[in-house]
């Protein structure tokens, strides 16, 4: 059927809204679009029968009265800008990396603001997608170390949030590393939000971490090999640590016997949970230990400070308790020698030290997490 016969047809037949007709196609079958007013009648050629059974299929959507108009262009509809979003790249001579997420639907509270375990799995992806940068699509590792079957594991971080940003916003990330000895290595981030296309871009946060050489197979650190150390001057950024050079690392408290301790609230590792290594991804210790935090501190404060200290890993099937208690009660515990604090008492925040605690059985709890954050008043 010619399309104008198509039209035709449509115009007398009184055809429904986005009802399809077949009919035979004129010339060689060319697919033709003819333009019916307030309606578009789209002709489709079938390529896949036979020359002398191909078909059209007509669809019509109909907006409103049918007349014949072959020569109006379809309307325009404006489309706003796509911002380009998961950006990332090397930059400062391949020695920083740098990652630009969209902050997603689920990743903000009630507030629409993200919260802190946004910020913790920014600031892990970021450092894997660094890796994988550096050493290959999958690849975690440097080839020094996958050869002798070793790994990094985080024993230490310490993230600290001047503002959380909105849905919609987008936060730059960067990280970097150092070689801290033949042992251990720090790696740092710097977090600023780049508005949602407009806007001088802001301070999100900070965030350090320290990692060591892991022998996968004898479950011990390691040395790392020379030959990845050798690697690390043209890929390390030196001398430039983000929380400036006068940072310093203290032991988090064990709060097992103190008084005024929260009840435990206790999580099952789920399959969710676990990583590709096997184990419970570090991003969900950080819930863990705010599921702790009593209501009314999360209705009057807003939580600025995060350290974490890894003591041992979970696996699919553990039970862990989380406790949390104010560190003026940790302090007053120990009082005459014990577990030094870290983090100064200051006349606006408050502070709270927590543990999360594997189920053992028939011996003691193992520690998995110790930890402190440092909240402050809403609206300060």
């Amino acid at each position: 059927m010619p399309t104008s016969v198509a039209a035709a047809a449509a115009t007398r037949g009184g055809l429904r809204t986005g009802q399809i007709v077949r009919a035979r196609a004129g010339g060689g079958g060319e697919a033709r679009a003819v333009r019916l007013q307030g309606s578009m009648v789209n002709i489709t050629r079938n390529t896949y029968a036979p020359r002398h059974r191909r078909r059209a299929e007509v669809n019509l959507v109909m907006c409103g009265a049918l007349t014949a108009d072959t020569d109006t262009p379809p309307p325009q509809i404006s489309q706003p800008e796509v911002p380009k979003w998961h950006y990332r790249h090397l930059i400062d001579q391949g020695r920083v990396f740098q990652e630009t997420f969209p902050v997603r639907f689920d990743e903000v509270g009630p507030d629409q603001r993200t919260t802190m375990n946004t910020v913790a799995t920014m600031v892990q992806e970021c450092a894997c997608n660094h890796a994988q940068g550096l050493w290959g699509i999958g690849k975690a590792m440097p080839p020094g170390m996958s050869a002798e079957n070793l790994g990094w594991v985080c024993a230490r971080m310490h993230i600290m949030v001047d503002r959380y940003p909105r849905w919609g916003e987008q936060v730059k990330v960067k990280t970097w590393f150092e070689a801290q000895g033949r042992v251990a290595a720090r790696r740092d981030w710097e977090l600023t939000s780049v508005g949602n296309g407009g806007g001088e871009p802001t301070s999100v946060g900070v965030a350090t971490s320290q990692w060591v050489a892991f022998n996968i197979e004898k479950r011990k650190m390691a040395r790392i090999p020379a030959s990845v150390t050798e690697d690390f001057k043209a890929q390390a950024l030196p001398d430039s640590p983000v929380m400036g050079p006068e940072y310093t690392v203290v032991k988090l408290p064990d709060v097992r016997d103190v008084e005024g301790c929260s009840d435990p609230f206790s999580h099952s590792v789920r399959r969710s949970d676990m990583d590709m290594n096997g184990h419970v991804n570090n991003a969900v210790y950080v819930e863990w230990v705010l599921e702790a935090v009593p209501a009314d501190m999360w209705d009057s404060h807003r939580l600025k400070e995060l350290e974490l200290e890894f003591r041992s890993e979970c696996n699919y099937g553990d039970v862990v308790d989380a406790l949390s208690c104010p560190e003026a009660a940790v302090a007053a515990a120990a009082e005459g020698g014990g577990d030094s604090l870290a983090i100064a008492e200051s006349d606006n925040r408050v502070l709270l030290v927590h543990m999360l605690l594997k189920r053992g059985v028939g011996k003691r709890e193992a520690e998995v997490v110790r930890a402190r954050t440092a909240w402050e008043p809403r609206g300060g």
